[in-house]
């Protein structure tokens, strides 16, 4: 603002132009993917169809009441994403009020596991609970800024000579919208199932147990339905299965015993909803827990819902590795009793034949 004035006092009175932007708002998100088993349809493919929205109402209705019910007005809502296929594959997003009010991702898996496995009548959808998969991530939105602005201050010139009215020169450009891009933090987390704490991306063998390693058996049952797949070590569905459960049971024992605790393997699954039966190896021999300690830390884990595994309360069970050695085949030596006693045998026999011969010549 300028003025021209020959001669007197100036007053000037009022506020200057101010901007004003809104701060961004965080909307936290947790992507959720499972697996539906049913048969996959084309019309799944298109949002617009009445096939994807009837089964996009169906999942939005269910995994909102599942988890408004777990965490209150923490959780906010559902979105569908889309279909794939591969039975039906479900990419949806979970949505939460706030940054802090997002639980342990593990901790949404086993709510969803646990109300699959209750057969509760919120929920009717045939979810593989092994196909769970959690990621957690972190969306900044930004609205779009407010700008207010006050009129250009009055000002008043007092003078005993001359009265100037002031010249007032605008500039658009002061008082641009300011445009903030919005910027997208994504974490990602491994199994899973994220789970806390969160264990080192160290390689980690996945051999049988040395002689120097120690080892503990550890079985218990899985609450989902027994295949024949599942019998066979070289099927797809054993090796998928394999690695999630050891990849569950890893990350609660390296927590559990994170000195001594190395790997576990599976070593077959059995009928009965489907039994698991494992080794847990530790790093050498003196480092073997109780197996009433290795029982408590899965039962924790399961109970606080820091694994992603539908096992069975109660079905747990550790056992100490019973060892069985097989005794060394004997060597067998052309000096040894065998080769002795047809040598015993010859001289028996040569020795008849004298004789013989001896009471023939007699006579």
């Amino acid at each position: 603002m300028s003025r021209k004035m020959t001669s007197g006092k100036a007053l000037t009175t009022g506020r200057a132009a101010s901007l004003t932007t809104a701060s961004p708002l965080v909307e936290p998100e947790v992507l959720l993917e499972f697996k539906l088993e049913q048969e996959f349809e084309d019309d799944l493919k298109n949002t617009s169809s009445s096939k994807f929205k009837e089964l996009e109402n169906q999942l939005t209705v269910q995994l909102d009441m599942i988890y408004t019910q777990q965490y209150g007005e923490s959780f906010n809502r559902t979105e569908i994403k889309g279909f794939r296929q591969g039975s039906v594959i479900v990419d949806a997003v979970l949505v939460f009020n706030n940054r802090n009010a997002v639980p342990e991702t593990s901790n949404i898996a086993q709510t969803l596991v646990a109300a699959v496995s209750s057969n509760s009548s919120v929920l009717n959808l045939p979810i593989n609970t092994t196909s769970i998969v959690i990621t957690r991530t972190l969306q900044t939105i930004t609205k779009a800024p407010t700008t207010a602005v006050t009129t250009p201050a009055r000002s008043t010139i007092l003078s005993t000579a001359t009265k100037v009215q002031p010249t007032v020169t605008s500039n658009p450009a002061a008082l641009t919208a300011v445009s903030v891009k919005p910027t997208v933090a994504r974490t990602t987390t491994p199994t899973g199932v994220t789970v806390a704490p969160t264990v080192p991306n160290t390689a980690v063998p996945t051999g049988p147990p040395s002689n120097e390693e120690g080892t503990l058996e550890l079985q218990f049952r899985l609450n989902q339905q027994f295949t024949q797949e599942l019998s066979n070590q070289n099927s797809q569905q054993f090796k998928d299965l394999a690695k999630n459960i050891t990849k569950e049971v890893n990350t609660v024992y390296k927590t559990s015993f994170p000195s001594t605790y190395s790997r576990s393997r599976v070593n077959r699954f059995w009928n009965g909803s489907v039994g698991v039966d494992m080794t847990l190896i530790f790093k050498n021999q003196l480092a073997v827990p109780s197996t009433s300690s290795v029982e408590d830390a899965l039962n924790e884990a399961l109970s606080s819902g820091q694994i992603a595994l539908s096992i069975i309360s109660g079905s747990i069970i550790a056992r100490e590795t019973t060892e069985t050695t097989t005794p060394a085949a004997p060597t067998t030596s052309t000096s040894g009793p065998s080769a002795l006693r047809k040598a015993h045998l010859a001289s028996l026999s040569l020795s008849l034949v004298f004789t013989y011969l001896a009471q023939t010549l007699i006579l």
